[in-house]
C-alpha cells in the first residue's frame, strides 16, 4: 500500500466513526443560543454546540468555527 492509500483508508475510517458517533450520539449539545438542541444521524456535533453535515468532517474547511471537525488526523486534501 502507498501513502495515498493509506491516507484515504485513514480518511475513510475516520469518516465512519464520525458517523458512528453522530448515529450513537444521544448527548444533547448547546447552541449558541444557549439552547440545547441534538444533531440529526447525519449531522456532525461540533464542539461549540453547532450541527454541520457529516460529509462536511475533514474537507478542509473550519465548518464549526471551532475548527472540531479539523482534528490533526484529518489527511484529505483539496482537490
Amino acid at each position: 500500500m502507498n501513502a495515498n492509500q493509506i491516507n484515504t483508508v485513514i480518511f475513510y475510517l475516520c469518516y465512519i466513526a464520525t458517523t458512528i458517533h453522530s448515529i450513537k450520539q444521544s448527548i444533547q449539545t448547546k447552541s449558541s443560543s444557549g439552547a440545547y438542541q441534538k444533531c440529526s444521524i447525519s449531522e456532525f456535533s461540533c464542539l461549540n454546540g453547532k450541527c454541520i453535515s457529516a460529509s462536511q468532517f475533514c474537507d478542509n474547511i473550519d465548518n464549526c468555527g471551532d475548527a472540531s471537525d479539523e482534528p490533526r488526523f484529518c489527511t484529505n486534501t483539496p482537490n
